[in-house]
């Protein structure tokens, strides 16, 4: 029976919040559990980012790049980690101080799981408040897995700074595709609830900020990007992992349903949607017809509403 510790990677990831980023990685440091590594990805930042993360020394491990986007920057951040779990952390976000010890107890107590998630509290720019998965009021294994092959949606899930994996589990769904360039993390989620069994935590263990710069979380003008997401998301999932296709197709329905359609012929005649539609099935392609009514009419009720 292996008796050594588990070792916890905290990967941080960065695109020009040098005014969060310290407050971020002093949270990681900060750890009550002691067998840790923070790799402090830098993803092209103009501002004062790297000076900071220079300024911690051979505290962090750090990966400064060319700026491509969240998806590359978790690819790269995994490559120079180490740790037998990963946890994600948004360099605008904060982790609680006991945050590492319990995710490693959640593995040690679980080690047929390779997920775990918790809760978020918002704060900044927002009352605070805590976000709970689907009203849980307790810490629960789940397994999403037939779920997700009968098409249907998991229980929603945490953003990125919620997320931690076994290094197995994401050694099988990273590198992932670098088009995504924001909110990768519900590829890596969606991927994750696929392939394995898991564990949410009831404990908030860290706090999501809101602010301007925020690009996607509580915003209600960015309708075209989150489309585009789960349309890039599902041609992802659907080709790196068939026995979650359909639920692939579900969230490639959704996606089509929210596009303008002068946003949508233009991915059609780039080959995105069409090239998607060819490698369905006859039934699949019904299938997607079907939930794309569906959703349309959803939406349309909500606008007139």
């Amino acid at each position: 029976m292996n008796t050594e510790p588990l070792t916890l990677t905290i990967l941080i990831n960065n695109h020009n919040y040098a005014e969060y980023l310290r407050e971020s990685t002093d949270s990681a440091l900060d750890q009550t559990y002691p067998c840790i590594e923070v790799v402090v990805v830098d993803d092209g930042s103009t501002d004062e980012s790297a000076e900071i993360i220079r300024s911690y020394g051979d505290r962090v491990v750090p990966v400064f790049k060319s700026n491509g986007g969240q998806a590359s920057a978790f690819n790269a951040g995994f490559a120079h980690s180490t740790g037998d779990i990963i946890c994600l952390l948004d360099a605008d976000d904060v982790f609680e101080p006991q945050k590492a010890a319990e995710i490693v107890n959640a593995y040690q107590k679980f080690q047929d799981i390779g997920w775990c998630y918790h809760p978020l509290v918002l704060f900044g720019e927002v009352a605070e408040s805590s976000v709970r998965p689907s009203g849980l009021t307790d810490s629960f294994a789940f397994d999403f897995r037939s779920r997700l092959a009968q098409g249907r949606s998991p229980l929603s899930a945490p953003a990125t700074s919620g997320l931690s994996f076994k290094r197995a589990l994401l050694d099988t769904i990273l590198p992932m595709p670098a088009v995504i360039k924001i909110t990768a993390d519900n590829y890596i989620k969606f991927a994750s609830f696929g392939l394995s069994k898991g564990y949410v935590i009831h404990e908030v263990l860290a706090r999501q900020r809101i602010h301007s710069g925020n690009r996607y979380t509580l915003r209600d003008d960015q309708t075209v990007p989150r489309a585009e997401i789960n349309l890039q998301t599902a041609v992802a999932l659907r080709e790196r992992f068939p026995a979650i296709s359909r639920f692939a197709n579900r969230l490639f329905a959704k996606g089509l349903a929210a596009l303008p359609r002068s946003v949508r012929e233009d991915r059609t005649r780039n080959g995105l949607l069409h090239s998607y539609l060819e490698s369905a099935t006859l039934p699949e392609r019904l299938a997607i017809s079907m939930r794309l009514l569906r959703y349309r009419a959803q939406l349309s009720l909500r606008v007139r509403n």
